[in-house]
């Protein structure tokens, strides 16, 4: 038999710890991480599988804002312009909202409703929203130019009769639990 065999058959053999046991403590240094501020949150609908697009926002976000230090609104601090981004899935048909929040002591705002405003933001629109709340002197340089079509992303599936957005898509019409 050979060692890679004999390895898998050994590990096959071995018993999963009994679920009565107690679980080992997490190391020290999982207490340093805490939810650090500002914080976006995107909410979307699993029914329709918009994760994926929610992830696309969220590296975007994140290459955008979380690559910068913010030396004037936290000179003395190494904080970034914006911390984290959340991902919240959603079984409300329809959902893609984006929220931010400043700090821990203010409410949430609201920066994207895709029912609200029509559709998907572009990215750009999205990134202006985040900087006119958060770093409102912060230029973005390309990212400040004017935007075609109000902001909104356009896509094959987004686009279904002149200024209208259907509120259910098919996936979420057919979805079953």
């Amino acid at each position: 038999m050979s060692a890679l065999s004999e390895s898998t058959s050994v590990s096959n053999t071995e018993s999963a710890p009994a679920s009565s046991s107690v679980p080992t403590p997490a190391p020290a240094e999982i207490d340093e991480i805490t939810l650090d501020y500002p914080i976006v949150s995107i909410l979307y609908c699993v029914k329709c599988k918009w994760m994926l697009r929610a992830n696309w926002y969220q590296q975007e976000l994140l290459q955008t804002f979380a690559s910068k230090q913010d030396q004037i609104l936290y000179p003395d601090a190494n904080k970034l312009t914006l911390n984290s981004v959340i991902l919240k899935p959603s079984l409300v048909a329809g959902t893609f909202k984006v929220y931010l929040k400043k700090s821990k002591d203010e409410d949430w705002i609201l920066l994207w409703d895709r029912k609200q405003d029509g559709g998907f933001p572009d990215s750009k629109i999205l990134k202006q929203k985040i900087r006119d709340v958060i770093h409102p002197q912060l230029k973005m340089n390309h990212l400040d130019k004017k935007n075609k079509n109000d902001g909104k992303l356009i896509t094959g599936s987004s686009v279904q009769s002149k200024g209208s957005v259907e509120q259910h898509c098919v996936d979420c019409k057919t979805w079953e639990y």
